[in-house]
């Protein structure tokens, strides 16, 4: 199914090939009239993540009710074929609750983006909760490895490395993994952290579009005739942005200290894109392989991760995280203030750090802290998440070039010092809070536990960019 929207005012109507068949039966004039829009699926992922790069949405339109009413959609053509001949085939009745989704997104977005997806699935009835486990969060460049895998397209004996580069519709992914074994099973795990760009064949089109408005614009006929080299000029930004992509990845392989080689193989759905890179790297050794079945690969790959999800051993965090805690000043910190029950100056702007950018987590892993309150009568803790591209950073939001900055924030209640009964383990009225960041997953998850009174908190953070 082409993921295609046609929209009539502010409703989607069809999708898929539908959707474009009725947005090319329409009068000329309806199609720019404002009543009609076709949006592709390439353009709702770029309006969730990067708006700036996508088409623009229809007037009152934004990119979570556009993907809302896609997903609807898809729900609904989904369940009528389950309840028809899936259900005669099985002799069962189907219910939603049965099923587990499986939405793909490019590697290099970000948890704002992804928590976007997640609110237009609730939107659209996939899911009763945002936090559903019924719905997961698969990165495309992973589920093409997976499909790599599953179709021995690559070498994937313990300790080799191979690449996969992802060109899809609007961004290129590259990724690099590590096959590992284990009781017989092949894993993966991540070698580098990903790298992209908005290199999508979107942008082809665009490239055309501009070369053919121009044409019109000041030609004499609307027939044209496209050279060669016109057709070279259309895919070569984006192509180029594909080979500096991979030399990226396979310089940062060279550099790092938990890399012994470098790629062996990459996999690249456009036989076009493919021919490039092997002229570009064959000279270096990198074997360029496209897999069975390119144009499948991300799709059967997510339905083997939603089955498997652990056949992804380990993952490179994307950038470092931390909290923003509270400590007794040092001299040049930011973020002074007086600490009336201390009697001392303290410092809000400390970031304690968690993992660091690049660094391996292995899938599900926690990574944990302790805290404790700042004042004895507290009874709640805001628990700020911080990230950035900066490594080994003392302090957030300081406007140094480094600094990390806020990308989420969860509220712990936690019982003020004097409700707390005293416990052998711990000083007199000192109340602890536990707080595991869980980044081995495609999305990053929290829990905090107030060890006082046994109160835990397990939850997705709610994102402040979205």
């Amino acid at each position: 199914m082409e993921t295609a929207t046609a929209v009539k005012g502010r409703k989607a109507v069809a999708i898929g090939y539908s959707a474009r068949k009725l947005w090319s039966e329409l009068p000329a004039g309806k199609r720019t009239d404002g009543s009609h829009f076709y949006l592709t699926g390439a353009g709702i992922k770029l309006a969730l993540h990067s708006p700036s790069e996508a088409q623009p949405m229809p007037a009152g339109v934004t990119p979570v009710m556009a993907a809302a009413d896609f997903l609807s959609m898809v729900r609904r053509n989904v369940m009528m074929h389950l309840g028809g001949a899936v259900a005669d085939a099985l002799g069962v009745r189907m219910h939603p609750d049965m099923l587990k989704w499986c939405v793909t997104v490019p590697a290099q977005w970000g948890e704002a983006s992804k928590a976007a997806v997640r609110t237009a699935a609730l939107r659209a009835g996939i899911i009763t909760k945002v936090d559903s486990p019924q719905l997961m969060i698969v990165l495309e460049p992973e589920a093409a490895a997976l499909h790599a895998k599953v179709f021995k397209s690559l070498n994937m004996s313990a300790g080799n490395v191979f690449m996969v580069v992802d060109a899809g519709g609007g961004t290129v992914d590259v990724t690099v993994h590590e096959v590992e074994e284990e009781a017989g099973e092949v894993l993966l795990a991540e070698v580098v952290s990903a790298d992209g760009d908005f290199s999508g064949s979107t942008f082809v089109d665009r490239n055309f579009e501009a070369f053919y408005r121009h044409e019109v614009n000041y030609g004499t006929s609307h027939d044209i005739i496209l050279s060669e080299d016109d057709l070279i000029n259309f895919f070569e930004p984006a192509i180029a942005s594909i080979i500096q992509l991979i030399t990226n990845q396979l310089y940062k392989m060279a550099t790092a200290a938990a890399a012994a080689a470098l790629a062996t193989a990459a996999a690249a759905a456009a036989l076009a894109t493919a021919a490039r890179i092997r002229e570009a790297f064959l000279p270096r050794g990198v074997e360029v392989v496209v897999p069975h079945r390119p144009y499948a690969a991300v799709l059967s790959g997510a339905v083997l991760y939603g089955s498997h999800p652990e056949l992804i051993r380990a993952r490179r965090s994307r950038l470092s995280y931390g909290l923003r805690a509270c400590a007794p000043y040092i001299d040049g910190a930011p973020g002074k203030f007086w600490h009336e029950a201390e009697k001392c100056f303290y410092t809000d702007r400390i970031f304690n750090a968690f993992v660091s950018k690049n660094e391996r987590v292995g899938s599900n892993q926690e990574f944990s802290h302790y805290f404790t309150p700042l004042y004895p009568e507290q009874d709640s803790c805001i628990i700020e998440l911080y990230g950035g591209d900066a490594v080994d950073v003392p302090y957030v939001d300081d406007d140094s070039p480094n600094s990390m900055h806020k990308i989420a924030e969860l509220t712990i209640q936690s019982p003020p010092a004097e409700s707390v009964v005293d416990d052998d383990d711990l000083p007199p009225l000192e109340r602890l809070i536990h707080v595991g960041l869980l980044f081995g997953g495609t999305q990053i998850g929290v829990v905090a536990e107030d060890c006082s009174s046994g109160t835990v908190q397990r939850t997705r953070v709610k994102f402040a960019s979205y």
